[in-house]
C-alpha cells in the first residue's frame, strides 16, 4: 500500500462529519412490498479534507500525487482524526483536488474529498459485555490492565535483552 509522505503536513477534517456509502439496495415487489439486500460489505465512507503547504511542500504534494498516485488513481494510506485519535486509514481521492489557493505569502491552501475504504469497529464480542466498553466500566476495566494486573516478568529485562542482542553479540 503506497503512504502518504511523512514529511508533509497532515491532513486536516474540512467538517468533522463521515459520510457513508449506503449499501442497501431496495428491489420493490408488485404486491407493494419491498426487500432490502446489501450491495457490499466493506462501506466505504467519504469525508473532505484540506491541507495548507507551504510553496516546498506544495510542490512535494504535487509530485506524490501525479507520479506516486497516478493522478489520484492509487489508494494510499493516510493518517487521519478518529474518535480514539489518529488512525491511519485506507483512502482514495473521490475526484482531482481543488487549488491550491494562496492564503499567505508562502502558504497554499489545498482540498479534496477522499474515499476512505472503512471505518474501525470495535470487536463484536463486546456487544456481550457493553458495561465494559461504556464508561465508567471502561475506565474501572482500563485501570485493571494497566495498573493492577503484574507486568509479564520478560517485560522487565526487554531493554536489556535489547541491547544486548544489537550491541554486545557479534554478528
Amino acid at each position: 500500500m503506497l503512504k502518504y509522505p511523512a514529511s508533509l503536513p497532515v491532513a486536516q477534517k474540512a467538517d468533522r462529519a463521515y459520510q457513508m456509502v449506503d449499501p442497501l439496495v431496495s428491489t420493490p415487489f408488485d404486491n407493494g412490498q419491498t426487500r432490502w439486500d446489501r450491495q457490499f460489505s466493506d462501506v466505504p465512507y467519504s469525508t473532505p479534507v484540506s491541507w495548507i503547504f507551504t510553496d516546498a511542500e506544495l510542490a512535494l504534494f504535487r509530485t506524490w500525487y501525479t507520479n506516486i498516485l497516478n493522478w489520484g488513481v492509487e489508494w494510499f494510506e493516510m493518517p487521519l482524526a478518529a474518535e480514539d485519535g489518529r488512525e491511519v486509514r485506507e483512502c482514495h481521492f473521490v475526484q482531482g483536488y481543488s487549488g491550491p489557493q494562496r492564503l499567505t505569502f508562502d502558504r497554499w491552501k489545498v482540498t479534496a474529498n477522499l474515499v476512505l475504504r472503512r471505518l474501525p469497529t470495535i470487536d463484536p464480542d463486546w456487544l456481550e459485555l457493553p458495561e465494559f466498553w461504556l464508561p465508567p466500566g471502561r475506565s474501572i476495566f482500563d485501570n485493571a490492565i494497566n495498573n493492577l494486573w503484574p507486568d509479564n516478568k520478560y517485560q522487565t529485562y526487554i531493554v536489556t535483552f535489547d541491547r544486548t542482542v544489537n550491541e554486545e553479540w557479534p554478528a
